[in-house]
């Protein structure tokens, strides 16, 4: 089968005069794998590897969302020691796309729990 993902979105920004809208881009991806796993996750002060259940391979696309209201959560990868790609700020949504052997990690910023609502798919 195909394009058994659409992944959608729209972005509106307005800062003073300068403004910029984006509505509905829509993109379709192939999966060749049925796994995916997702739930939460409390991002601690060391990095803490996403439960990714029955993908083996390599996770394709992941969805995220801080659901803390003032604590920013990193989210990286192993590679001889965590590395970040990108915080997430309070409440922060973002989608990402993960090279071939990427298994996500995350770790909190500061101290506290914050928790992470998050997706993986396997493609």
């Amino acid at each position: 089968m195909a394009n058994e993902m659409t992944v959608t979105m729209s972005i509106s920004y307005a800062k003073g005069t300068d403004t910029w809208n984006k509505e509905v881009v829509s993109v379709q991806h192939d999966v060749a794998a049925v796994p995916r796993a997702g739930g939460t996750q409390t991002a601690t002060g060391s990095a803490v590897a996403l439960a990714v259940g029955g993908i083996t391979t390599s996770v394709g696309f992941g969805y995220f969302r801080n659901l803390d209201a003032s604590l920013s959560i990193d989210i990286g990868y192993d590679s001889s020691g965590f590395k970040s790609m990108t915080t997430l700020l309070p409440g922060m949504v973002a989608w990402l796309h993960f090279k071939a052997t990427i298994f996500p990690q995350i770790q909190r910023t500061t101290s506290g729990s914050p928790i992470l609502e998050y997706q993986l798919f396997s493609l």
